[in-house]
């Protein structure tokens, strides 16, 4: 179990017999997301963060990275990790996806900011605040709004 402590600004585990550890510290608020085929916790505060098993903290995304006629990102709002490694992330009114070579675009979203959009293309559906995004083991994506 992953705990983002926003108050303490750490991400802590809490192992199999209840024992509560910092993974990391001086993060903020941050969304949580967990690599499954690595193990790897990839968080997002001010950019999005990868931390190895062995502790190594590799940058995703900086703070502020530029998406052309999209946005500039700040502190994503939730992560998921898809099977293959690529890194989907909330942000304002667009999700968006990181491959694994390090492309970002829209995944969904128009950038709006509301919700309409059902049943059509994910990048011409409005979103109002996406919360979270989840992925399922069919790879199905949803997204909290």
């Amino acid at each position: 179990l992953l705990i983002s402590d926003s108050w303490n600004g750490r991400v802590r585990r809490v192992t199999s017999d209840g024992v509560i550890r910092t993974v990391v510290a001086n993060v903020g608020s941050a969304a949580l997301g967990i690599d499954r085929a690595t193990g790897d916790i990839v968080f997002g505060s001010a950019g999005i963060r990868r931390i190895s098993a062995s502790g190594v903290i590799t940058t995703l995304v900086l703070p502020g990275t530029a998406i052309p006629g999209v946005t500039n990102l700040g502190a994503p709002n939730g992560i998921a990790v898809a099977p293959d490694g690529t890194v989907y992330f909330s942000y304002s009114n667009w999700v968006f996806r990181r491959s694994t070579s390090g492309a970002i675009t829209v995944f969904a979203g128009d950038g709006q900011g509301r919700s309409a959009g059902d049943n059509g293309p994910a990048v011409q559906a409005s979103l109002f605040g996406p919360a979270g995004v989840a992925i399922d083991a069919a790879g199905s994506i949803y997204i909290a709004e």
